[in-house]
């Protein structure tokens, strides 16, 4: 996924790639981001701006916060 920066170079190594998609539209990166409390840990149920507001259909009884 990335390369690890040379030894010595001086640099720390690259940050992780903050590529992510909504699992309500499918969309890759589709700007803000909401994800499950309950399922933050391990397999992650992330939802843009839009889908958000049908969490209740699309993921029932689990609270969503904003990832900044």
């Amino acid at each position: 996924m990335f390369r690890a920066a040379q030894r010595g170079s001086g640099l720390p190594p690259p940050k992780p790639s903050a590529v992510w998609w909504c699992n309500g539209c499918r969309r890759t990166n589709p700007g803000r981001r909401f994800q499950c409390t309950v399922c933050k840990y391990g397999n992650t149920y992330d939802l843009c701006a839009q889908c958000v507001s049908r969490a209740g259909t699309l993921h029932p009884r689990h609270p969503f916060m904003e990832v900044r």
